[in-house]
């Protein structure tokens, strides 16, 4: 189905195997990093995630992070159980090159950009496991671009929580062809 469980399932799976990355799709347009991020705070206490995001300012915004306040690029924050670090898609080379976790949201654009700049620099840094995570899923990205750097797919849908949410994410990602 999709659901909370099955990404938990596969985040469970990804992190006790030998890959280093993880490509997560999936209707659940807010759910899926901080689904990412409630795993990594209930199983992996104490952990150094460098977050990459479109936009810094997002970062304030309850439906990407909700931090109160915007921290600079390399800052390390405290947040819930973890030491994060936040960089924008431009700016990872101002951050440190070691992390336990990389959680790099939304590549939307980078996938339709064929941008795979952000990706080459994360696999060269000592990361020890790296989500990409999508914020919807449009049909005509061609995600391909994004076969040399992951080696695992999972997905979760919102369609069990908000069927509505669901059907509406899908049109977005259809009707955008």
């Amino acid at each position: 189905m999709n659901n909370r469980e099955d990404l938990r399932k596969a985040i469970d799976e990804f992190v006790a195997s030998d890959d280093k990355s993880i490509l997560v799709m999936g209707t659940h347009q807010y759910g899926k990093h901080k689904s990412v991020m409630a795993w990594l705070n209930q199983f992996r206490p104490g952990s150094k995630v460098l977050f990459v995001i479109n936009k810094m300012d997002h970062i304030t915004d309850s439906e990407f992070i909700g931090l109160r306040r915007q921290p600079k690029i390399g800052e390390p924050v405290k947040f819930h159980e973890n030491i994060y670090e936040f960089s924008n898609f431009n700016l990872i080379s101002r951050t440190h090159f070691q992390y336990d976790y990389a959680i790099v949201y939304p590549i939307d654009a980078l996938v339709r950009q064929k941008d795979t700049k952000v990706f080459e620099v994360l696999q060269r840094m000592r990361i020890g496991k790296i989500f990409y995570i999508t914020w919807t899923d449009i049909k005509t990205y061609d995600f391909s671009v994004l076969d040399p750097y992951i080696q695992r797919r999972a997905y979760y849908d919102i369609e069990e929580e908000n069927p509505e949410v669901h059907k509406r994410v899908l049109k977005i990602c259809d009707g955008l062809r």
